[in-house]
């Protein structure tokens, strides 16, 4: 390797590493975003669908906003813990992956440096030495390799699963408590006009002692999930990482 391919190897890696940066951030921004946008359309969704409801009993929506109201809070509160654990997964699985992209360019980095000192050599032990380092570190950098895919399968997680768990809550909560479909138009419109405020009460006892309840325990039960994956996440980092720097040579250039 002469000079002048190192030089422009080098060079390719600083830009590699700010090209991979950037991609990164915008990666990040875009979670971030995506989830602010998911809460958002949930909550929307939630309020919506009890509006519906009041309609659908004939109530008056504004003697009722309280409550509502309260509703969409407990809903809304759920659903953003659920979201904010996914955010802090990704974050910090976000972090462990930038740091391991950072030690492979490091890697890379003092292949070159060693390969330079490599063509300055006069003995064959010497060059020997060199090659046993440049092995190292390429050896080092398979290995941050793989952490690095590890991150990325995680994130990938994260992006699918928060989707699907925030759904699997909407879904179950409006189901339970969803309008049922009845044979006869005109005869829902004559019970609604006699019995409705009284049909709408129970819709709201059910809302209050039942179903809000429900989403509070099940979105505990997955932020439990979701925190107890990232803890094996990080404990398999963790071994991973000491696995990395066990493999140091006794004497590193």
């Amino acid at each position: 390797m002469n000079l002048e391919v190192l030089a422009n190897l080098k060079a390719n890696i600083e830009e590699l590493n700010i090209a991979e940066r950037e991609a990164s951030f915008v990666e990040l921004e875009l979670f971030q975003r995506s989830s602010k946008e998911l809460l958002k359309q949930k909550v929307e969704s939630m309020k919506s669908f009890l509006m519906e409801q009041t309609a659908f009993y004939k109530q008056d929506a504004n003697q009722y906003s309280d409550k509502i109201n309260m509703a969409v809070k407990t809903y809304r509160e759920s659903i953003e813990k659920i979201i904010k654990t996914y955010e802090k997964f990704y974050v910090d699985t976000f972090e462990i992956r930038q740091s391991a992209r950072d030690n492979q360019k490091t890697c890379l980095a003092n292949i070159c440096i060693i390969e330079k000192k490599k063509q300055n050599c006069r003995t064959k032990k010497t060059v020997e030495k060199y090659l046993n380092m440049q092995n190292y570190y390429a050896q080092k950098k398979l290995n941050y390799t793989v952490l690095i895919n590890e991150c990325t399968a995680r994130i990938l997680w994260c992006i699918t699963h928060m989707e699907e768990d925030v759904l699997s809550v909407y879904n179950g909560s409006t189901m339970a408590i969803a309008i049922p479909k009845k044979k006869s138009n005109l005869i829902n419109r004559i019970r609604m006009f006699f019995y409705g405020k009284s049909y709408y009460k129970q819709f709201l006892d059910k809302l209050f002692t039942e179903t809000l309840p429900k989403i509070v325990t099940d979105a505990q039960y997955k932020i439990n999930l979701i925190a107890a994956t990232e803890k094996g996440f990080l404990k398999q980092v963790k071994a991973m990482n000491r696995q990395i720097q066990n493999s140091e040579p006794k004497k590193a250039a």
